[in-house]
C-alpha cells in the first residue's frame, strides 16, 4: 500500500495544488520581493505542509482502494 500511495496521482496532484497554494500566499505576503533568503523558504515550507496535509487524503484513497 505504501508504494502504491507513494506513485499515486491523487498524491501528486495533491502535493502539486498544495505546494501552488504556499507560493501564491508566499507571493503575496512578501509582495514578489527579490530578497533570496525569504523566496528560499517557499520550497521548504510547501513539502513541509504537503506532507503533513496528506494523511487525511491518504486514508481516504487508502479506504477507497481496499473497497475496489
Amino acid at each position: 500500500m505504501d508504494k502504491a500511495w507513494e506513485t499515486s496521482k491523487t498524491r501528486r496532484v495533491c502535493i502539486m495544488v498544495l505546494t501552488y497554494i504556499v507560493v501564491i500566499i508566499y507571493s503575496y505576503i512578501i509582495k514578489q520581493s527579490d530578497n533570496i533568503l525569504l523566496s528560499s523558504l517557499v520550497p521548504a515550507i510547501g513539502f513541509t505542509l504537503s506532507t503533513l496535509s496528506l494523511n487525511l487524503v491518504r486514508k481516504i484513497w487508502e479506504n477507497k482502494i481496499n473497497n475496489n
